[in-house]
This record gives structure tokens, sequence and C-alpha cells, in this order.
């Protein structure tokens, strides 16, 4: 069996040409480099929405700035 699924997508021709080039300075093929370029896209955006959650907590705590989150670790550690 298979290990991948063929995925098809419409791009125009200059298109798949810079990524044709893209992928062979790369040393990959086409496949492999849109693969790992939607592998990180995906990350990012994974990435960006757990920033979105940890910042909106952040913010519940009366968490602003580096300064705030220092001075709550310091009072952690010193039991306060």
């Amino acid at each position: 069996m298979r290990q991948y699924q063929t995925i098809s997508f419409s791009a125009l021709p200059k298109f798949r040409e810079e990524i044709a080039n893209m992928a062979k300075e790369e040393g990959m093929t086409l496949s492999e480099f849109i693969r790992e370029a939607l592998r990180r896209q995906i990350e990012l955006k994974k990435f960006r929405q757990a920033q979105e959650r940890f910042t909106g907590r952040a913010r519940e705590l009366g968490i602003e700035d580096e300064d705030d989150v220092e001075r709550i670790v310091d009072e952690i550690r010193t039991g306060k």
C-alpha cells in the first residue's frame, strides 16, 4: 500500500516553475518541497493559534509585558 496519497492543485505556469526551481536549489523533489512548505505552514498556524490562546490567558492574569512575567516568576520562587 502506498504511504502517500496524491493531491493536485492548479497553479500558474510561472508559479509552478518558481516552485520547481526552489525545490531544485534545495535538492528536493517538487513533491518533497511542497510537502515541507505545507508542513511549515501548518506548524506556523498551530503556533499562532497557541500564541493567541496564551496571550488571551496572560491578559486575564494581568500580564502585559516581560516585566510582568518576571515579577510573577519571582513571586512564585519566593513563595508570595
